[in-house]
């Protein structure tokens, strides 16, 4: 149960810190490319 929990805690945790780090890294990155 314990296992379980940490899973259904953790993997939505990773999932959201990759998305945000995704999204965040390609803006930042286009943002600054286009200011030159």
């Amino acid at each position: 149960m314990r296992q379980f929990v940490v899973v259904n805690l953790l993997l939505p945790a990773l999932f959201g810190a990759f998305w945000f780090w995704a999204f965040g890294g390609a803006s930042i990155y286009f943002d600054w490319k286009g200011c030159g």
